[in-house]
C-alpha cells in the first residue's frame, strides 16, 4: 500500500515539476496495473532480502541493491545523453517511449 501511495503521490508532483505531459485516457489501465505490479514486485524484494540477510549485514545490502537502482531510473540524467553507452540505455529503456 506504500509503494501505490507513494506512487499516486508522486504522479501530481511529477506534473508539475514537468510542467505538461503527454496523457492519455486510455493507457490509465496500463499505468494502474503497472503501478500494482511495481509495488508488489519491490515488495516481494523487499521481504526477500529482510528474511535472507542477517540484521547485521541489512546497511550493506541495502547500499548494495538501492544504489544501483536509484541509478538506473533514468530520473538521475537525460536519457539521450548516453548514446555513447548503449548498454545503460537498454537496461533503462524499460518505460520510455
Amino acid at each position: 500500500m506504500r509503494a501505490v501511495t507513494a506512487g499516486l503521490v508522486m504522479f501530481p508532483i511529477g506534473v508539475l515539476v514537468l510542467g505538461s505531459i503527454a496523457f492519455r485516457t486510455a493507457g490509465l489501465p496500463t499505468a494502474a496495473a503497472a503501478l500494482v505490479l511495481v509495488a508488489i514486485t519491490g515488495s516481494t524484494l523487499g521481504l526477500t532480502l529482510g528474511t535472507l540477510v542477517p540484521p547485521q549485514r541489512i546497511n550493506i545490502t541495502f547500499a548494495l541493491v538501492m544504489t544501483p537502482l536509484l541509478f538506473t531510473g533514468c530520473s538521475q540524467y537525460p536519457w539521450p545523453s548516453l548514446a555513447r553507452l548503449r548498454w545503460f540505455q537498454v537496461i533503462t529503456r524499460r518505460w520510455i517511449r
